[in-house]
C-alpha cells in the first residue's frame, strides 16, 4: 500500500475517533490535522483538496449548534423573566428550573456568554474564530433579545 493511501486511512482514522468527543475536539482535531496536510507534498492532492471542505463541514454542525444552544438558552430567560419579573444575573440561576446545566459553546467548550444591556440582552457563542467580539451578530453566534421599555 503507497504512503498516500496509509497517510489519508491515519488521518480519517483521527477524524472518525474526534466525532465520539464534544463538537469543539472535533473542530480542533481537524484543525490540527488540517495544518499538517498543508504542508504535504503537492502529490498528495486528493487529501489537500477534500480537507478544507471537511474542516468547513465541522464548523458548520457547531455553528447550527450555537444557534440551537443560543435559541434554548433565550428561552429559558424569558421563561426566567417572566415567572421572576425581572432578567437573571446569570445562566447559573436557569440551572435547575429552566436547564439542567448552562449550555457549552461548541467552538470553546466552555459555557455560551450571556450579557445584559439597557434595553436587551445578548446570548452568544465565540464562533469558528473564538474572538470573543461581544455578542456582535455580525462576528460572533449571537441570539439578541430587545426587551420592551
Amino acid at each position: 500500500m503507497d504512503y498516500d493511501v496509509l497517510f489519508y486511512t491515519s488521518c480519517m482514522k483521527r477524524l472518525i475517533a474526534a466525532c465520539d468527543k464534544a463538537p469543539c475536539k472535533r473542530l480542533q482535531t481537524a484543525t490540527q490535522l488540517g495544518s499538517k496536510i498543508k504542508n504535504l507534498a503537492a502529490w498528495h492532492i486528493a487529501l489537500r483538496m477534500a480537507w478544507p471542505a471537511i474542516t468547513k463541514v465541522l464548523e458548520l454542525e457547531n455553528r447550527v449548534i450555537a444557534d440551537v444552544r443560543c435559541a434554548k438558552v433565550a428561552v429559558g430567560i424569558e421563561r426566567y423573566r417572566l415567572n421572576e419579573g425581572h432578567l437573571l444575573a446569570d445562566l447559573q440561576m436557569l440551572v435547575g428550573d429552566y436547564t439542567e446545566e448552562v449550555p457549552v459553546d461548541p467552538f470553546t467548550g466552555k459555557g455560551l456568554i450571556y450579557k445584559r444591556q439597557e434595553h436587551q440582552y445578548v446570548v452568544y457563542s465565540v464562533g469558528a474564530d473564538l474572538a470573543d467580539d461581544g455578542g456582535d451578530e455580525d462576528y460572533d453566534i449571537a441570539m439578541t433579545v430587545y426587551l420592551s421599555r
